[in-house]
């Protein structure tokens, strides 16, 4: 299996505002992490489809296993490999 740098998606989080029922994302949420800080074992190229209800989408991903064992599908474009 080959090394890897990766970044891995934040999931969305949001705060309720008090006395209201509207909730606020927390900024730094819901969006793919800046940089390549983490580190992986490559293991296979994937393909993931999206359902909207409309329309179905499929999109190539990569399964990268982290250092705690944690296998995570994480798309191209946010993969390097370092060996």
């Amino acid at each position: 299996m080959r090394q890897v740098k990766f970044k891995k998606w934040i999931p969305i989080e949001t705060i309720k505002q008090v006395g209201t029922n509207n909730e606020q994302k927390v900024v730094g949420t819901g969006c793919w992490e800046k940089e390549f800080s983490r580190v992986g074992k490559f293991h296979q190229w994937g393909l993931a489809m999206e359902d909207t209800g409309e329309t179905v989408a499929s999109y190539t991903i990569g399964l990268v296993e982290d250092e705690n064992g944690v296998v995570n599908e994480i798309i191209p474009s946010h993969l390097i490999f370092i060996d």
